[in-house]
């Protein structure tokens, strides 16, 4: 993997991040930062997974101004940068310590993310502490981890490919 300007490569030319800032490269990572919009999944009333997921309150904020993760609730965000998996990698996204020592959780089990995903990774953003906790865009909230992919012959190609914004669970168009 090499660095080429503001993007991220593999040596096969395919972008892996981008935008890309070499300074959030940590030792078994790469920092990500948090989008401008939430969307808001508290006091939704009852969920039916086997029936359309209600769209929560989309919350859009400008990069000085912080969302405000109430106690005890949830959200869905989005990481700023674009992700594009090769097909000898997967994805693995996961916290940063200092985010989850304020009691919140970027992602509850949706971690892995698979090869030949392209877009930008939905974070499931919970604050489990009893406080309100203020994160902001472009605000560095995640990692991204790389592992060698075993399985290159089968590429994702899902529901969530090619998103841009926080994406709704779509679990209902799944066939059991």
């Amino acid at each position: 993997m090499s660095i080429v300007g503001n993007k991220y490569w593999e040596e096969n030319g395919d972008t892996i991040i981008e935008p890309f800032e070499p300074d959030h490269i940590q030792p078994n990572g790469i920092d990500l930062r948090l989008a401008n919009k939430l969307i808001d999944y508290n006091n939704l009333g009852k969920i039916d997974s086997k029936n359309k997921i209600p769209h929560g309150k989309t919350l859009t904020c400008q990069k000085n101004s912080g969302f405000v993760l109430k106690p005890h609730s949830f959200y869905l965000g989005t990481t700023y940068e674009e992700i594009s998996i090769p097909p000898s990698y997967v994805g693995k996204v996961e916290g940063r310590s200092s985010v989850g020592r304020l009691g919140v959780t970027v992602h509850v089990t949706a971690g892995f993310i698979d090869t030949g995903f392209k877009g930008h990774v939905t974070l499931e953003l919970a604050n489990l502490s009893n406080n309100e906790v203020v994160v902001y865009p472009m605000q560095r909230v995640c990692q991204l981890v790389f592992e060698n992919c075993i399985c290159t012959d089968k590429l994702y190609n899902g529901k969530y490919q090619d998103q841009i914004m926080p994406q709704p669970s779509l679990i209902n168009l799944d066939k059991d």
